[in-house]
C-alpha cells in the first residue's frame, strides 16, 4: 500500500517599491528656471507618484536603505521584506517596535552594532523547581494559579503519564551573555511551555529574564520564526516580553572528511529521541542536549571508546547507535551517515532538494549484473506508513542483522578505489528483500513500465513483479573502512506515501507580499508554482488571494508534495460511520480550528477518498512534531499558524478508539492556516 501528499499553500507581505530618485532632464529644469513654483510642482508629482506606487505589485527592484523592491525571486531573499511599523517606542528596557498590533514587541535595533554573545555550557542544566518557582513568580504573580490551573486541566480532563508531565513550564539555563554589556552576565535559560494542536506538545524559547521589565525576552535565532505568543491554559505573554533577533554562533559542518579514507560523512540533522512518536518533546536542534524536555534527558557526552576519530578544528567525531555524531560547544548533538566514494551526489541544486533521485554510482559492474537504474540510496530499517514512510536513520549497517551473512555475498562490481560491491546470493528466501519490495515494489514496476496506467500493475501476478524484482538485483552491500557491512537500496524502490495535499492559506491584515519557505525533510516531490531556492515569493490579501511574481499568475494556495519523517500518528483518534461522516468530520474540522470555507475544500477532497468502507478511523499529527519534520517560514512572520495533519484508515468494522484531544485555535492578525493528510495509493 502507497501514499501520496499534495498541495500547500502560502501567502506574503507587498514589496515596497523603490523609492525613484529624481530625474536627470528634473534636476536641469530646476536649474535653469530656479523657481520656487516649479519645485512644489515637481515635488507635489514625485509624492503622488511615490504613494501610489509603494502600494503596487512590482517585479524589478532593488534594496535601498529600508526600503525594499522585490526583483525575480532568484535574486531576492527573504530579508528584504520590510513590513511598515505598527508601533514604535521606549520601555525601561529600550527602544522598540511591533510590527502589528499582535507582534511581540521586538528590541533588535538596540544590538546591532553590537550583537549578542553568549557563552555556553557544555551541556544544559535543568533550573530546580524551587528556583524555577521564585523566578516564575517574579515575573508573574500569579504563577501558582497558572500552575493550579494546568493541575486543574489535567484532573478535568482525565489526562495521565507523560501526557500529564507536558502541563507545566520548564526551565532550562544554557549559559550566560558574555555581551553587549547591558546583559553581560545574564543567563540563557531555554523557557518551554505546552501549546495546543493535534494533542497537546511543547514549544521553547531561548530568553533572558530582564530585570526592569521584570520578563523574559525571547532570544530569536535569525533561521527562526516566533509566531507570536500562544494562549494555553495560561496566558504565556505574561512571562515573554518581547523579542531580539541575534545570529547564533553555534554552527556545524555539512560534510566531514573521515581521516585516512576516501569516505564522507553528510549531515543529516540534530538528535532526535524516539524520532517517530506522536509527540515530540525535544528541544530545537537538540540545544543544550536536551533530548527530552518533559522527562529532563540530556545527553551528557560519550564514552571515549565511542571516538572514531577528531576533527582539525579538536572536535571528536563518535560513533553511537549506528550513526557518528558530533558534539557542540553548547551540548546539542548532530548526527552523521557515511557515504562511500562510489556514491555522488547529485550537482544541480534543484536536484538536492527533490527526492528520490539517488547517488550515481563510479562502479564498474559485471556483465551479468542489472543495468536497469544504477542509482542508490542509503538503505536500512524500512519504515512503514503515512509520508514519513522511509529508511530509519543509523540503521545502514547491518552487519549484526539476523538476516545477513557475510558467507553468502558474492562479488558483483569494483569502485573506481579498488573496493569490492557485492549483492547477496539465494535472496528469495531473505526477509529484508521481502520487505523491500512490500515498500517500494510498486513504485519500482511503475518506473519500468510507464505505459502501464497507474493501479493497473496490481492486476499483474505478485510472481511475475516479484521475478521482476529479484533480476534488478535491487540491493548491494558494501564493506566501510571499520569493517561494518552496509545496505544500499536501488533509487527506484521507494515508497509512493506522500504528505497528502497539504495547502496553505494566508490571511494577512492588508494585502502584502510573502516569501513562504517550505522544507519537508524527506524533500519535494511536485510543487506549483516551481519553488526556487529561496521560497515562494506571493502577494496575498486578506480574503487569500495569491499572486505569484515567479511566473505572474495567480493562485488560490502555493501547492507542495513531498516526504517528511521524525513525526508519528496517536493511536487516540475518532470512529466514524460511512453515513454520517461528512457531518461528524465537519463538526471535527471546527473543533481543529479550520473556518467554513477551509472545511468545504478539506472535504471536497478528502470526502471521497475516506468512504470507501463503512467505517473510518480519523487521527492527527501532533502540530509541533509535525513543525520538526517540515518546517514552515513566512516572511513577514504571521501572528497566528495553523497546521492540521490528518490520517485516516478505512475499516470494515466499528472499532473503539481512545479520543484524541483537540485543542481551538485562535486567530490573530495575520493568520495562516494549513491542511493536508496522508493519501493511500492501493
Amino acid at each position: 500500500m502507497n501514499e501520496e501528499i499534495q498541495p500547500i499553500v502560502t501567502s506574503t507581505q507587498n514589496p515596497l517599491s523603490k523609492k525613484k530618485g529624481m530625474p536627470t532632464w528634473g534636476i536641469v529644469v530646476m536649474s535653469i528656471l530656479g523657481g520656487g513654483l516649479l519645485v512644489a510642482v515637481l515635488g507635489y508629482v514625485f509624492l503622488v507618484y511615490y504613494n501610489i506606487s509603494r502600494y503596487q505589485p512590482v517585479q524589478v527592484g532593488t534594496v535601498q536603505g529600508d526600503t525594499t523592491v522585490l526583483n525575480d525571486q532568484a535574486s531576492t531573499t527573504p530579508d528584504m521584506i520590510d513590513g511598515e511599523v505598527f508601533e514604535k517606542g521606549e520601555d525601561a528596557f529600550g527602544q522598540f517596535v511591533r510590527m502589528t498590533e499582535e507582534a511581540p514587541k521586538d528590541y533588535s535595533n538596540m544590538f546591532a552594532s553590537d550583537p549578542i554573545r553568549v557563552d555556553w555550557f557544555s551541556h544544559a542544566m535543568e533550573v530546580p523547581d524551587a528556583i524555577k518557582e521564585r523566578l516564575l513568580t517574579e515575573i508573574n504573580s500569579n504563577y501558582s494559579l497558572d500552575t493550579l490551573a494546568f493541575a486543574t486541566t489535567v484532573t478535568q480532563e482525565n489526562i495521565t503519564g507523560d501526557d500529564a508531565k507536558v502541563y507545566s513550564l520548564f526551565l532550562y539555563k544554557l549559559g550566560t551573555v558574555h555581551a553587549p554589556n547591558q546583559l553581560q552576565g545574564e543567563s540563557v535559560y531555554l523557557f518551554s511551555y505546552p501549546v495546543a494542536g493535534m494533542g497537546v506538545g511543547v514549544e521553547s524559547q531561548y530568553v533572558v529574564y530582564v530585570e526592569t521589565l521584570h520578563k523574559f525576552i525571547v532570544l530569536q535565532e535569525d533561521t527562526q520564526q516566533f509566531y507570536g505568543i500562544p494562549n494555553f491554559v495560561v496566558d504565556i505573554s505574561t512571562y515573554l516580553g518581547g523579542i531580539v533577533t541575534y545570529r547564533s554562533d553555534i554552527s556545524y559542518p555539512e560534510e566531514i572528511a573521515i581521516p585516512g579514507t576516501d569516505e564522507m560523512l553528510f549531515h543529516t540533522g540534530a538528535y532526535a529521541e524516539n524520532r517517530n512518536a506522536f509527540s515530540y518533546y525535544g528541544a530545537p536542534n537538540n540545544a543544550g542536549g536536551i533530548a527530552n524536555i518533559v522527562t529532563g534527558n540530556i545527553l551528557m557526552g560519550y564514552p571515549t571508546s565511542a571516538r572514531e576519530f577528531t576533527m582539525d578544528d579538536g572536535t571528536d567525531v563518535y560513533f553511537v547507535d549506528g550513526a557518528y555524531r558530533i558534539i557542540l560547544k553548547d551540548g546539542s548533538v548532530q548526527e552523521y551517515e557515511l557515504l562511500p566514494s562510489f556514491l555522488k551526489k547529485p550537482d544541480d541544486a534543484q536536484e538536492k532538494q527533490m527526492y528520490g533521485l539517488g547517488y550515481t554510482t563510479d562502479v564498474t559492474w559485471n556483465k551479468d549484473f542489472s543495468q536497469s537504474n544504477n542509482m542508490y540510496l542509503l538503505g536500512g530499517d524500512i519504515i512503514t506508513g503515512g509520508c514519513n514512510a522511509g529508511i530509519e536513520p543509523g540503521t545502514n549497517v547491518v552487519s549484526n542483522k539476523p538476516w545477513f551473512d557475510e558467507v553468502n555475498l558474492e562479488k558483483v562490481g569494483t569502485a573506481k578505489n579498488g573496493d569490492g560491491v557485492f549483492t547477496m546470493k539465494n535472496p528469495e528466501e531473505n526477509q529484508m528483500y521481502k520487505e523491500l519490495f512490500v515498500f517500494g515494489g510498486q513504485a519500482a514496476y511503475m518506473v519500468a513500465h510507464p505505459d502501464v496506467p497507474f493501479g493497473e500493475e496490481q492486476k499483474v501476478p505478485e510472481k511475475m513483479r516479484l521475478a521482476e524484482f529479484f533480476a534488478n538485483d535491487p540491493v548491494v552491500f558494501w564493506k566501510d573502512h571499520k569493517d561494518r557491512w552496509r545496505v544500499y537500496f536501488k533509487s527506484e524502490y521507494q515508497s509512493l506515501a506522500e504528505c497528502g495535499k497539504p495547502v496553505i492559506y494566508l490571511y494577512p491584515e492588508k494585502a502584502m507580499d510573502v516569501n513562504v519557505q517550505v522544507a519537508p525533510n524527506g524533500g519535494f516531490t511536485y510543487t506549483d508554482p516551481v519553488y526556487p531556492e529561496s521560497g515562494w515569493f506571493v502577494n496575498a490579501t486578506p480574503e487569500g488571494k495569491l499572486y505569484s511574481y515567479s511566473d505572474k499568475a495567480s493562485y488560490p494556495y502555493l501547492f507542495w508534495e513531498g516526504h517528511a519523517d521524525g513525526f508519528g500518528f496517536s493511536d487516540k483518534g475518532f470512529v466514524f460511520s460511512r453515513d454520517t461522516l461528512e457531518q461528524e468530520m465537519t463538526d471535527l474540522l471546527a473543533k481543529t480550528g479550520l473556518n467554513k470555507q477551509e472545511t468545504k475544500d478539506f472535504l471536497e477532497f478528502w470526502l471521497p477518498k475516506m468512504q470507501e468502507k463503512p467505517y473510518v478511523f480519523v487521527t492527527f499529527a501532533n502540530q509541533s512534531a509535525f513543525e520538526f519534520s517540515a518546517p514552515l517560514t513566512i516572511t513577514p512572520r504571521p501572528d497566528s499558524v495553523l497546521r492540521v495533519f490528518m490520517n485516516f484508515k478505512s475499516l470494515d468494522t466499528y472499532k473503539k478508539v481512545e479520543p484524541l484531544l483537540l485543542r481551538g485555535f485562535e486567530r490573530k492578525g495575520f493568520t495562516v492556516v494549513e491542511w493536508g493528510g496522508v493519501l493511500e495509493k492501493k
